[in-house]
C-alpha cells in the first residue's frame, strides 16, 4: 500500500459493506443501480476509468484491513463495469474516512463527489444521529440545511415502506406523499399507486422507452428528473367532514371524559382501565356513533355548515 494523495489499493480491496449505503435506502441496490439515472451515472464513471479520465477518490474506512467504501458505491460499480469491459486497471486512489461513524453518516447526507442525495436517505442517517444524541439544531447546523428540513426528513420515516419505496424511485415526491399520507392515512397506498400507474399511462411512447432504456432525459447524471407523479395524476379526493353538530358533539363528548382522567382506576394487572359513565355521557357517545356514517363521501363538495376538525 503505497500513499500520495490517497492510499493506493488493489481495486478487489476495495468492497462495499453491505446495508450501508444509504442511496439505496429502501430498495434492492441492484434495482437502484437499474434506474435510469443511476445506470446512466455507472456508465459516466466506467468510461471515465476507460479513459484514464479524472475520477474523484472513493471514500473507505479501513476496519480489520479492509477498505470498505463510505462514499463512492457509483464509481466502484463503474469500475467494475469498465474492468469487465477489457479496461486493464490495477490499482486505484482511495482517501480513508476520518472520524467516527456521526462524521460518516454526515458525508452521507452532504453527498460529497456524488450526485444529490434523496431527503429519505438522508432520513435514515438523520435517524442514526438522533439516536447518538444529536439534536436537530446540530443536524440542521453540520448538513447545512433548516431544522424544519431535517423535521421533514425524519417524518418521511412514518411512511408505508411501499410509499418509500415510490420516493426513492422519484415516482413520487416526499412532499406530495406526505401530504397524501397526512389527509388518507394507510389508504396512500393505494392512492399513490393508482396515481403511478395513471403517470405512467399517460407518458409518450418514446418517454415511456427511454425510462427503460436509460436514455433520455434520465441519462443525463447531472440532470435531476422532476418526480412522475403530479397533483393532476391524483384523483380530487376530500378527507371526510364532520358538520358542526358532529363535532359538537364529539368535542362535548371527549370534554366530559378527559374531565375525569383523575378518577380512572387500574384493573388488578394493570393492563385494563375503568372509568365510571353517567347515562348523559353514553348518550352523547351513542349519538356521536349514530352520525359517523354520516361522514361527507371523497369528492363530494363541501358543504357550507361543514367545518374542519382541528385537535390543537
Amino acid at each position: 500500500m503505497s500513499r500520495t494523495d490517497g492510499f493506493l489499493l488493489h481495486h478487489s480491496l476495495v468492497v462495499p459493506q453491505p446495508g450501508f449505503n444509504a442511496r439505496t435506502a429502501f430498495m434492492d441496490e441492484d434495482e437502484y443501480f437499474a434506474m435510469p439515472e443511476n445506470a446512466a451515472r455507472v456508465r459516466m464513471f466506467a468510461d471515465a476509468y476507460k479513459e484514464g479520465k479524472y475520477v474523484p477518490n472513493i471514500l473507505v474506512k479501513v476496519i480489520g484491513g479492509v477498505a470498505y467504501i463510505r462514499d463512492g458505491y457509483t464509481r466502484k460499480r463503474g469500475l467494475n463495469l469498465a474492468i469487465a469491459e477489457g479496461a486493464l486497471i490495477q490499482k486505484i486512489f482511495v482517501t480513508e474516512m476520518k472520524g467516527d461513524d456521526a462524521e460518516q453518516a454526515l458525508v452521507v447526507i452532504n453527498g460529497n463527489n456524488g450526485a444529490p442525495v434523496s431527503v429519505l436517505s438522508c432520513a435514515v442517517q438523520y435517524q442514526l444521529l438522533e439516536s447518538w444524541g444529536w439534536s436537530i439544531a446540530e443536524m440542521a447546523r453540520r448538513s447545512n440545511v433548516t431544522p424544519e428540513a431535517v423535521r421533514f426528513a425524519l417524518s418521511l420515516l412514518d411512511l408505508p415502506l411501499p410509499v418509500k419505496v415510490m420516493i426513492q424511485k422519484n415516482e413520487v415526491s416526499a412532499t406530495t406523499a406526505l401530504e397524501q399520507f397526512n389527509e388518507h392515512g394507510n389508504d396512500v397506498v393505494e392512492i399513490l399507486a393508482e396515481a403511478v400507474k395513471t403517470a405512467k399511462a399517460a407518458l409518450p411512447v418514446k418517454a415511456a422507452d427511454d425510462s427503460k432504456s436509460g436514455e433520455g432525459e434520465g441519462a443525463n447524471p447531472a440532470k435531476k428528473k422532476r418526480a412522475l407523479v403530479t397533483k393532476k395524476h391524483l384523483k380530487a379526493t376530500a378527507a371526510p367532514k364532520m358538520n358542526k353538530k358532529m363535532v359538537t358533539a364529539m368535542h362535548t363528548s371527549l370534554s366530559g371524559l378527559t374531565s375525569r382522567l383523575d378518577s380512572i382506576t387500574p384493573s388488578d394487572d394493570g393492563q385494563a382501565f375503568l372509568m365510571k359513565l353517567t347515562s348523559e355521557d353514553v348518550a352523547l357517545l351513542r349519538e356521536l356513533a349514530g352520525k359517523l356514517p354520516q361522514l361527507t363521501p371523497k369528492g363530494e363538495e363541501k358543504n357550507e355548515n361543514q367545518e374542519e376538525l382541528s385537535l390543537e
